[in-house]
């Protein structure tokens, strides 16, 4: 005999069983996969299955999957027990199967198991009530009955695990206390006088989804069980019952309880660290936080330039004020935390940490956490969790899973970092491979002024020459010369205006310090990209073609913008290399549509094919070679727009091209977000 089915595989694998009688219902497998396995390893071993629960859906699993010879109901009947062993003994021999075992080996198992089988169980037992104190150590239960006995039961049988037990006589003073205290578990009676606890599992799953219920009934039938579950009950514990089975139920809802909780914490770390828009991630963590937390005000701060903190963004704070709200490190509650770098759990008065000794409490507030954010040495910032309406004060457990959201906040600003940096690389990338074609683009009409200025210098050498000579050299020769020099020189300074132009775009591409926000006409933007993309179209045998619009003025950064185009130009030549078409062009072209403006940039390249196009946007994604490029132009690009509070599209088809088209508002006193 074995209670543990593994065990019972082992041992099949040295000895040999004319017929195995197992279980329904078994801890870690159940019956009918048991008796599958070894009619699979051992078929002329006959199979017999026992359970209490004798539908026929069962049978008919049991028959299919593990192809049994009998059937046991349970409670067991010993003449059943016999009849049905016999018979299976009697078809294994009957079909050449294995004799048997005598009787002297049977009675050596059942003598040299059962202490095996006692230990276990002893074992198993103790496991389970270490595992129930540990998951009920610190939680706070609400018992909720109307008999007082019934009360003092639950509450020392629970307070002796470790909880801290609450006790109401109604739901009426239950909603009372749990407004102010937050509770893993309420364990209620199902049918009170005045409000039943049905009811009051309705409005507990309504207000405090993340809170347990646990009801008690003397009326456990199923109407009622089928009720409370439909409800949101946890479990549904029958009277009278053993106070064992209630720290179990209790022991299982805390567990539930955190494992949500865990659950909570885990989507919140999806979603910062799935953030796209770099320019939102101080707003997402903030938000993301408050969920996670059960908070309904929050903010992030962080480590300016000059040591400082700084909002970067707050829930409750007007943007404002979220400008002007600074703190020095050790000013406040925020500067004390960034000083100690140790997290602070605020249920009362400030004055109660030491730490906050003269700091101004802030009387809207109910409860926080204010939690540092540290990446080795490095102070990043702080992050400030709040109750206020909630006047349920934050627990030692919720500053726990505020230091685990901590770590993935850090991680998650590192990363923005780094990406920062590693964009800022891209972007002089992006213009060092245009490099060549610039410096052609330069070379030319350098090459042109230095030849004029020769022309220019030999002429001033004629003049000088003969400025001494008579009346008839200035009719013959000076008449002329003087507006050949004028033309040359103009030619000069035309050439020399262009090189200036190309060096003014190119330093506008450089990653620097952002130019405060103002109006521009975007057809400025574009034709500087174009000034500089123009050589690497030209030496992909494309022709550009420009259609830009009027009253396309916009409000934002022209060289953050002429990025944008320069980016969409590049790849749009680089494409036609690809093209088998015989007609290869980068066409632009702007527009006012309303209240707002609209620039396209499309190619007749190679295209794009279906299954990228919703990852053109992606950091470091590209279907170019590894060699032509870093995967961050369009991520570049996509981000300024939003910026910009515009929106940027793409459609593409193979063999035929490429459109990107951005959307930007018009109205030229708006500001760009971010």
């Amino acid at each position: 005999t074995f209670c543990d089915p593994a065990a019972a595989l082992r041992l099949f694998e040295t000895e040999q069983f004319a017929v195995i009688i197992a279980d329904y219902i078994m801890p870690t497998i159940n019956g009918v996969d048991l008796l599958a396995q070894v009619q699979r390893r051992w078929p002329k071993t006959r199979r017999i299955l026992m359970s209490g629960y004798a539908d026929v859906e069962s049978l008919g699993r049991a028959v299919n999957t593990a192809g049994i010879c009998g059937f046991l109901p349970k409670p067991l009947d010993p003449g059943l027990l016999l009849t049905t062993v016999k018979a299976a003994c009697d078809t294994a021999t009957a079909t050449g199967g294995e004799p048997a075992p005598t009787g002297e080996l049977r009675r050596y198992d059942i003598e040299t198991d059962r202490r095996k089988v006692e230990e276990a169980q002893t074992a198993q037992r103790a496991d389970e009530q270490m595992q129930a104190r540990n998951a009920l150590g610190s939680a706070q239960v609400l018992v909720v009955d109307d008999d007082p006995a019934i009360q003092q039961m639950v509450q020392v049988v629970l307070a002796r695990e470790g909880c801290m037990v609450a006790t109401a006589e109604n739901s009426a003073e239950a909603l009372s206390q749990l407004r102010n205290t937050d509770f893993d578990v309420v364990v209620a009676d199902a049918w009170m006088p005045g409000m039943p606890g049905v009811e009051l599992l309705r409005q507990v799953r309504e207000n405090w989804p993340e809170t347990q219920v646990v009801l008690i009934t003397a009326h456990a039938n199923y109407e009622a069980a089928v009720e409370g579950l439909r409800a949101g009950a946890f479990d549904l514990v029958a009277k009278p019952f053993h106070m064992e089975r209630i720290r179990n139920i209790v022991s299982r809802a805390v567990e539930r309880r955190y494992f949500q909780a865990a659950a909570e914490l885990h989507e919140a770390a999806r979603l910062i660290h799935g953030c796209q828009n770099r320019e939102r991630l101080a707003e997402l963590i903030v938000d993301a936080a408050m969920r996670a937390m059960g908070a309904d005000d929050a903010s992030l701060m962080l480590t300016a330039p000059d040591g400082s903190l700084y909002v970067s963004y707050s829930h409750g704070l007007p943007e404002t004020m979220q400008a002007e709200a600074r703190c020095a490190i050790g000013e406040r509650v925020a500067g004390q935390v960034a000083l100690s770098r140790e997290p602070a759990l605020l249920s009362g008065a400030l004055q109660d940490d030491p730490r906050f000794e003269g700091v101004e409490s802030y009387g809207r507030v109910c409860s926080s956490i204010v939690h540092p954010l540290v990446s080795g040495e490095q102070l990043l910032g702080v992050l400030n969790l709040n109750r206020v309406h909630d006047r349920r004060p934050f627990r030692q457990s919720d500053l726990q899973c505020a230091a685990v959201l901590a770590s993935q906040i850090v991680l998650a600003l590192e990363n923005a970092q780094l990406l920062r940096t590693v964009v800022s690389s891209g972007q002089l990338a992006a213009i060092g491979q245009l490099a060549a074609s610039v410096v052609h683009e330069i070379n030319n009409p350098l090459a042109y002024a230095l030849s004029n200025i020769a022309l220019v210098r030999k002429g001033l050498e004629t003049v000088a020459q003969g400025r001494n000579a008579t009346g008839s050299w200035w009719e013959t020769t000076g008449d002329k010369l003087i507006p050949e020099m004028q033309d040359e020189a103009g030619d000069v300074e035309n050439g020399l205006a262009r090189v200036r132009d190309i060096v003014r775009d190119m330093r506008a591409l450089v990653p620097g310090k952002e130019s405060p926000s103002r109006p521009f006409d975007l057809n400025d933007a574009i034709r500087s990209a174009i000034r500089i993309a123009n050589p690497e179209i030209r030496n992909h045998r494309g022709e550009l073609v420009t259609d830009l619009g009027d009253d396309v003025k916009v409000c934002g950064s022209p060289g953050q913008m002429s990025q944008v185009f320069l980016n969409l130009l590049v790849n749009a030549a680089h494409a036609l290399q690809g093209s088998s078409s015989s007609k290869k062009e980068v066409a632009v072209s702007s527009c006012r549509s309303g209240e707002r403006v609209i620039a396209k940039v499309s190619d007749t390249g190679a295209g794009i094919a279906s299954q990228h196009l919703d990852r053109v946007f992606e950091p470091f994604f590209s279907t170019k070679p590894k060699d032509q490029g870093t995967g961050l132009g369009l991520s570049i690009s996509r981000d300024i727009v939003h910026r910009h509070g515009g929106e940027i599209r793409v459609e593409s088809s193979l063999g035929k091209g490429t459109v990107f088209e951005i959307v930007l508002p018009a109205d030229a006193e708006r500001e760009p977000h971010g």
